[in-house]
């Protein structure tokens, strides 16, 4: 078995126990993600914050924008499960199960999740709004 397919395997593995949205939506550990018109799009789960760097996991319902947003922190996104677009540098990455993009301090980006999607961030430094 080659390593990426190994990576794939495990992600399977862990995309199988994450909890639906619904259950999680009821999680006080949460942060709920709201648009501009205040409508919840995404929830976060903190999985460490310690301030020198963040891990969330992010679920998005398909349909989810992010508008485009930047902020002094590097961040990196993995996708567990689904399928989006992400627009970074006038360029848009189409992103599967499996797939890493990673976000430079300043840089506008944003996007859409095009299916259910549960996403894993990290953050160096932890950024503000992240889950704790």
């Amino acid at each position: 078995m080659t390593q990426m397919s190994e990576h794939l395997k495990r992600l399977d593995e862990i995309t199988h126990t994450l909890p639906q949205f619904a259950e999680t939506c009821q999680d006080p550990h949460t942060v709920p993600y709201v648009n501009h018109e205040g409508e919840e799009v995404a929830r976060g789960f903190c999985l460490w914050n310690d301030g020198s760097y963040a891990v969330q996991r992010l679920f998005m319902e398909a349909g989810t924008e992010f508008e485009q947003h930047h902020h002094d922190e590097r961040e990196w996104l993995l996708v567990i499960s689904g399928e989006m677009t992400i627009e970074l540098r006038g360029e848009t990455h189409h992103l599967k199960r499996g797939d890493m993009l990673y976000c430079p301090p300043g840089v506008p980006h944003g996007g859409v999740s095009l299916t259910d999607s549960w996403t894993l961030w990290v953050s160096i430094p932890s950024a503000e709004g992240y889950p704790k």
